[in-house]
């Protein structure tokens, strides 16, 4: 009768009000036993019909007893059971309630290096405002002319450490992100295949339990009608040697009581098995379903946490190879700069060549054409030469202006 109680299996344990529903069951079956038993009692004496000694009414008075003390302690014992099953899905419960809050903090982890590796890309985007800022301030003094090339090794060196820098700390995030991503993982299924395992065992305790408390209730069957059966023949020996025109009458009528005991014995026994065997069925299937259902959850979180590293490692190259364009669209810029400045620097040189070639030519002329030319024309050639050195001298600070 126990066993006719249905639990629903829920994501955290029993529901109380379906627990506190099984007691109450537990007891009306209790009560509808005792009934069951007093009225077959009842029913044995009116077949009969026998008048019965003080002594016959003191032992059944005992047996009685004895049969409600057991029937108590069956429920005690029950009511232990209980209790230990509640105890043992709070225990459960609070495994489960572990295993929420550290997939929790594993994520609040993946989260916070996350955040480190986007402070650190900001770090490195306000290295290079700083670096661009410092390019500014050295194309703005160019005009010192001697320390142009060092500040151009400078900013290459200052863009390949950044880049470098870069380059280092994004596949650290990368690996670390692919790192803790795995572990969660390898987390997860360990967890998720210990739960099955616990579940499992659960399941076959509950189906061993419910088979040892069919059999239990089978063979105390068998041995109630065995009793009954022992009485009925004793009453029917009894009313044999005190009427024997009534001996057949009450054989009949106790052989008859007999088998119908028996057989509402054999009935209650076979419906109790029967009810255990659907109980442990539904309580594997669910225990089944509930392992299974948090198996998935759990391979759903790691993939989810695997597809955000991953995501977050894409946005990181896609920034950086945009600062590598950046970059080498820098360089090319300092390098065009660089060569336009040469060629006006060698345009400079050749202007300079030819005047003095002129200024030279102009001279021998003169020195040919007599001292008396060469004498007048002397502050001539002097100023021709300083004009030209002023116009290079100009024209140099406009091309590197221009540069």
């Amino acid at each position: 009768m126990l066993r006719r109680a249905q639990l629903s299996i829920v994501r955290r344990g029993y529901k109380p009000e379906e627990v506190d529903a099984l007691l109450q069951a537990a007891a009306t079956a209790l009560e509808r036993a005792q009934s069951e038993a007093a009225g077959l009692r009842s029913s044995l004496q009116q077949a009969t019909e026998a008048p019965q000694p003080d002594a016959t009414s003191g032992e059944e008075l005992q047996l009685l007893e004895s049969e409600r003390r057991r029937l108590d302690e069956e429920l005690a014992l029950t009511r232990e059971q209980l209790q230990a099953r509640d105890q043992e899905l709070q225990r459960r419960q609070g495994e489960l309630s572990r295993l929420q809050s550290d997939l929790g903090q594993a994520k609040s982890a993946s989260d916070a290096q996350l955040a480190d590796a986007e402070s650190q890309l900001e770090a490195l985007r306000a290295d290079l405002m700083k670096a661009r800022s410092e390019r500014d301030e050295a194309s703005q003094t160019r005009a010192a002319g001697p320390n142009r090339e060092q500040l151009m090794e400078q900013v290459g060196e200052t863009v390949g450490k950044l880049l470098r820098d870069a380059e280092a700390t994004a596949t650290q995030l990368r690996d670390e992100a692919e790192a803790e991503a795995h572990q969660l993982t390898i987390q997860s299924r360990a967890e998720a295949e210990r739960v099955r395992r616990e579940a499992d065992q659960q399941a076959l305790l509950i189906r061993r339990e419910a088979q040892e408390n069919a059999d239990a209730v089978a063979a105390e069957a068998r041995r109630d009608a065995d009793a009954l059966r022992r009485e009925a023949e004793t009453a029917s020996q009894i009313l044999r040697d005190q009427a024997a025109r009534d001996a057949s009458i009450t054989r009949r009528a106790a052989e008859k009581t007999r088998d119908e005991l028996v057989r509402t014995a054999e009935a209650a026994a076979r419906e109790m098995r029967e009810t255990a065997e659907r109980e442990a069925r539904r309580i594997e299937l669910e225990a089944e379903a509930l392992a299974e259902g948090k198996v998935r959850a759990a391979e759903a979180q790691a993939e989810q946490a695997q597809k955000d590293a991953e995501n977050r490692a894409r946005e990181i190259e896609e920034e950086l190879s945009v600062v590598r364009e950046r970059e080498q669209a820098l360089i090319e810029q300092m390098r065009e700069a660089r060569e336009a400045l040469s060629s006006h620097l060698q345009a400079t040189r050749s202007g300079l060549e030819r005047v003095l070639s002129q200024v030279a030519d102009d001279q021998v002329r003169q020195l040919v054409g007599g001292n008396e030319v060469f004498e007048a024309q002397d502050e001539t050639v002097y100023a021709t030469v300083d004009e030209s050195f002023d116009e290079a001298e100009t024209e140099a600070p406009e091309g590197d202006e221009e540069a």
